[in-house]
């Protein structure tokens, strides 16, 4: 099992308009500069920032032990795993929709379903030619 390193702030750094860390947090003055300050750099203000398993997986990398191990944690699913599970959704979507257009009476409406076409004012364009 990988172990994470400590991931602490700096007790001593201060951002380019002299911030410390604790302003660097969520819902701190400058939360949202933490990338831009530097902040969420290793030495700065990492768990401020929340950027500490950034950190920790740029690390790994670099010393390039156990990276085989993080990709395999990380890696999505295969595409062709994904796409089939999509078609298989599409599918199971149509099928409900067709059902509910059926309790609805709209199947076999055609193009007058979709637009609108048909309700409310007696204007059906069905049949009109």
């Amino acid at each position: 099992a990988l172990k994470a390193p400590p991931c602490e702030d700096s007790a001593t750094w201060t951002g380019p308009y002299g911030d410390k860390c604790p302003q660097y947090a969520h819902g701190g003055d400058r939360a949202f500069w933490c990338k831009w300050d530097g902040a969420g750099e290793k030495g700065a203000c990492p768990a401020a920032c929340g950027t500490c398993n950034a950190i920790a997986l740029e690390e790994e990398k670099r010393r390039g032990a156990g990276e085989g191990t993080m990709l395999a944690q990380s890696k999505p699913a295969a595409v062709g795993e994904g796409v089939g599970k999509l078609r298989k959704d599409v599918t199971t979507l149509k099928q409900r929709l067709m059902q509910i257009a059926k309790a609805t009476g709209l199947a076999g409406k055609g193009k007058g379903a979709q637009g609108g076409e048909g309700h409310g004012g007696g204007t059906s364009s069905e049949g009109a030619s």
